[in-house]
């Protein structure tokens, strides 16, 4: 293609205000202007999103194209970064394509132009994408080769050599990641956060007690998740103060993560390391203890989870959060687990024996009356109302008690409002 505009781009910037990708794309493969195709490029990266599908297919397709075979290096690094903003996919897609060639009939840039010479070149683009195939390579060879990146002046070539590193998980990378903990860029620090957690290496965890008080959200919730996978009582206190954390997303991570550390302690110390959980939940506010143990109750679809949040709940409530416990301790008589059942059985007798009121008792035979659950669990339900007070039903309708039972209590203002009769 011959261009009429020169090296004068301008132009394409109206293509671009019009969405007329076709023609982007046209000038991208056919342009005789290498700063036009490299403009094209760079444009181009604008349309991660069309509406028509194959159209963005087609169009990623030919980034790729141009990432490896045009001869001029600023139109490949334009390309490049047109294809780091369409997202991880499509990198990863220009990464197996550059894996695949054929060195024998590739270009003569890609025979000269190694992944480790590219780590040295002055395009970041370049060592962007070193960096991320390098880490799919999964060589530890390379690993202080990545790690001379992490100071790298471009956030997106630390991000990418520091998730490498963790994607290899090298113990020789632990110090070093640490300190990207602090680097001046966020993402990078995320990404620190992760390698440190993937690595099967208690140094990598102990790296991540202080993040977990970090400023940003994400970073808490990173390290507090990973605290969980300790083998010993290290993090207890830093798990059971994030339970007060201002976010309910770190509050819950913060209640699976001392679940997960409750659950998984060794077999010799487990029994010692169980009791010091559980005292040190019971001396922190049920407040704030108890809604992210029952919203890990409510959420988790893994047996092991729901066996040790049941058994805990038992254990750290107070009068003042025990009806709300209770309800979800009858609604697990019902659980498809064997042992959650049996654990919400004995947690609450344990309810029972610890606050000494009838409120238990109260909502077991609401729980039979009006047939929730399935018959087995309501036949334990009966079981158990006899083995706590067998009096209670005595006691109910020699006094005439109406105590209706609801989940909400709008519903039975609206009910009594229109004069419906309850089975209270």
């Amino acid at each position: 293609m011959i261009d009429r505009y020169s090296g004068d781009s301008t132009f394409l910037y109206e293509l671009a205000r019009d969405s007329d990708v076709t023609e982007l794309v046209a000038y991208l493969k056919r342009s005789d202007s290498p700063a036009i195709r490299a403009r094209a490029a760079e444009l181009l990266g604008d349309f991660s999103s069309l509406p028509q599908q194959d159209q963005v297919e087609e169009l990623r397709r030919e980034l790729i194209d141009t990432a490896i075979n045009d001869d001029h290096e600023e139109v490949r690094a334009m390309a490049i970064d047109a294809l780091y903003r369409h997202g991880q996919e499509s990198l990863e897609r220009l990464i197996d394509r550059l894996s695949e060639h054929d060195l024998s009939d590739a270009p003569d840039w890609v025979i000269a132009e190694t992944l480790a010479s590219w780590l040295e070149s002055d395009r970041a683009e370049f060592r962007l994408v070193a960096a991320t195939a390098l880490g799919d390579l999964g060589d530890v060879t390379v690993v202080p080769d990545l790690i001379g990146l992490f100071s790298d002046p471009d956030a997106r070539v630390r991000m990418r050599a520091v998730r490498s590193v963790g994607q290899i998980g090298d113990p020789r990378a632990i110090d070093p990641l640490r300190k990207r903990l602090t680097d001046r860029r966020t993402m990078v620090q995320r990404e620190a956060a992760y390698a440190l957690a993937n690595m099967d290496d208690e140094r990598a965890l102990e790296a991540l007690v202080p993040v977990a008080r970090a400023d940003d959200e994400g970073l808490r919730q990173i390290a507090v998740e990973a605290l969980g996978r300790f083998t010993n009582l290290k993090p207890l206190i830093v798990l059971v103060h994030a339970l007060q954390d201002h976010s309910p997303a770190v509050k819950r991570t913060a209640a699976v993560a001392l679940i997960e550390l409750f659950a998984d302690a060794p077999t010799d110390a487990g029994k010692e390391m169980r009791a010091t959980i559980a005292d040190q939940l019971e001396r922190a506010d049920s407040v704030e203890v108890v809604p992210p143990l029952l919203d890990v109750l409510d959420q988790t679809d893994r047996p092991h989870i729901r066996r040790n949040t049941l058994w805990l709940l038992a254990r750290v409530t107070d009068e003042k959060r025990e009806p709300t416990v209770t309800d979800h301790l009858i609604d697990h008589l019902d659980d498809a687990d064997e042992t959650c059942r049996q654990l919400a059985v004995s947690g609450l007798k344990l309810l029972d024996e610890r606050l000494d009121d009838t409120e238990i008792e109260k909502q077991l035979r609401l729980y039979v009356q009006h047939e929730r659950g399935s018959e087995q669990s309501r036949e334990q339900a009966e079981q158990l109302i006899e083995e706590i007070s067998p009096d209670i039903k005595n006691e109910l309708e020699s006094q005439s008690i109406d105590y209706t039972y609801v989940r909400d209590p709008a519903d039975y203002t609206q009910k009594k409002r229109q004069g419906e009769e309850w089975d209270g």
